[in-house]
């Protein structure tokens, strides 16, 4: 089964062998255990440092799940918090 991941990848080094995004967009669908991302993941799609990723999730303000004292991020929380965050009247790209 796969988990469609938003289309936020900073980094375009994408495996040839890996499923593609429905949107075309060219990156890899993420399936199994590495459909969660990192801190380190979010901060860097996000463009912030990884301490205002920890606040973020200990605010609560952006969804996570504790793996032993890892945090992980479902891609689909990623991706409603930016919703969320979004400001009206602005595009989606910069």
């Amino acid at each position: 089964m796969q988990t469609r991941v938003p289309c936020l990848e900073v980094s375009r080094m994408a495996c040839p062998a890996v499923p593609k995004c429905s949107q075309q967009c060219g990156f890899p669908l993420r399936t199994g255990p590495a459909a969660v991302l990192s801190v380190a993941e979010v901060a860097r799609r996000l463009g912030m440092s990884t301490f205002t990723i920890y606040a973020l999730c200990e605010r609560s303000e952006l969804p996570h799940v504790r793996v032993s004292n890892a945090i992980r991020i479902a891609p689909t929380d990623l991706a409603a918090f930016i919703a969320r965050a979004r400001r009206p009247g602005h595009s989606e790209e910069p």
